[in-house]
């Protein structure tokens, strides 16, 4: 009879060391092994192991909770990196009026941005941000999708705007220089009211404002992603293809001598980072896509 109300008993013990058991089982175990020594044992070695158990567990969320700052700052030194070269070829071309580089050293740069972007793995956690107080769980559900379905379109139209805007100024740019090229093949001395010589200034300080917008786009962007986990690595590559092409523009101004080299380097070096800017978006948009299904576990 003892037998078997400590086969009972221990047939419990897992759920008391747990503590899933109800009151009455706590307090009917709790009785049993104050007189019986084997199963006062046996609840010993269950919270051995259970704390051995959470110890484990605790362990390996430290090692991921590791691996996932060590990506993060990953991200934060590549995208650092590109910021930086970005900017000082700005500050180089538009400050100190010094063109550092060749028009294949400007390709080889891009793709180097490039690069560090797709290797910085910035924006692919895709968390979701909530934040609710004093609300029953229900209501907290309910709001907490109210709230991410607007954080998304809001998101959703910045990334329009940025986007539009930042193809808009390069656009706007591209059309300037086929203007001034149609008037130097026209034999034109002046252009939008300016005479060739003043072209150049004017048309400088446009791109000036151009780069200015892309660099508060690129940094608000890069921000998004490393503050609140947003995706948007494809739009970095987006903006740095464009903030690209508004250097060689400023470039092509400064060094063509003839209107047919003008021509053909307009459009070659135009086509040609259109090219390394959508190779960048399609990798980010398939490593992205990657990520997710892998963390999904698909």
């Amino acid at each position: 009879m003892e037998q078997m109300k400590c086969d009972i008993i221990q047939d419990l013990i897992p759920s008391y060391v747990d503590q899933i058991c109800s009151e009455a089982t706590r307090k009917c175990v709790e009785e049993h092994i104050r007189s019986c020594r084997e199963c006062q044992q046996m609840v010993g070695l269950g919270r051995n192991h259970a704390l051995s158990r959470e110890k484990m567990e605790q362990k390996e969320l430290d090692g991921l909770k590791k691996i996932k700052q060590i990506g993060q700052l990953k991200g934060l030194v590549c995208c650092g990196l590109m910021l930086f070269l970005v900017v000082c070829l700005g500050l180089n071309l538009f400050v100190f009026k010094e063109n550092v580089l060749s028009d294949s050293g400007y390709t080889v740069m891009l793709i180097v941005c490039m690069i560090l972007v797709l290797i910085s793995g910035a924006g692919y956690t895709g968390r979701a941000v909530y934040r609710g107080k004093g609300m029953g769980a229900g209501a907290k559900e309910e709001s907490g999708s109210r709230e991410h379905l607007q954080e998304r379109k809001i998101s959703r139209i910045a990334v329009w705007v940025i986007g539009v805007v930042s193809c808009s100024v390069c656009a706007y740019i591209f059309m300037l220089d086929v203007g001034i090229v149609k008037m130097m093949q026209a034999g034109k001395e002046s252009f939008l009211g300016k005479k060739l010589e003043e072209i150049g200034p004017v048309v400088e300080g446009q791109v000036i404002i151009g780069f200015a917008i892309c660099m508060i786009f690129l940094a608000y962007v890069i921000f998004r992603i490393f503050k609140y986990g947003k995706e948007g690595n494809w739009l970095i590559c987006l903006l740095v293809a464009d903030t690209f092409l508004l250097f060689q523009y400023v470039f092509l101004l400064v060094r063509i001598d003839t209107i047919e080299t003008i021509t053909w380097a307009l459009l070659s070096m135009t086509a040609r980072t259109m090219f390394i800017g959508g190779v960048g978006i399609v990798c980010s948009l398939l490593i992205s896509h990657y990520l997710k299904r892998k963390a999904k576990g698909i």
